[in-house]
């Protein structure tokens, strides 16, 4: 199976979905994903054939936070990295070419300049948030 790739490029942007644009644009962005459903936390949509679920938080009616969270047929590509199949060490290592890391190792790591947070689960990264400010 092919993986269902999706681009992060932060402080931007992950996938179609801008950060920072309103919510109404953010819901049309999300479709191409599949069909989002409001929850609690925000707009929730399951990607196609379920390879992705991502929730999208707005504060102000616009996008501030996007999560991914891993999924067998999903690739989430940072800085050229699929960070949910790449080992730790080597995502950490393209982090810090780019700010200041903070680690909490074997559980988390941030790069509080790019609003970028990873959550760590065994050997690899499970769950991508990026934030439209850092």
């Amino acid at each position: 199976m092919e993986l269902f790739s999706v681009r992060v490029d932060p402080l931007r942007a992950v996938g179609p979905v801008v950060l920072g644009s309103p919510r109404a644009e953010a819901v049309e962005a999300l479709r191409a994903w599949g069909e989002p459903r409001p929850s609690e936390r925000g707009l929730v949509v399951f990607g196609p054939g379920t390879r992705l679920e991502a929730l999208v938080r707005c504060v102000d009616d616009r996008v501030d936070v996007v999560e991914v969270f891993a999924q067998p047929g999903a690739a989430v590509v940072l800085f050229g990295l699929d960070v949910f199949r790449t080992p730790v060490a080597d995502v950490v290592a393209a982090l810090r070419t780019r700010g200041d890391v903070v680690e909490d190792p074997g559980h988390a790591v941030e790069v509080p300049a790019l609003a970028l947070a990873l959550l760590q689960e065994g050997d690899g990264f499970r769950w991508l948030k990026a934030g439209r400010t850092p």
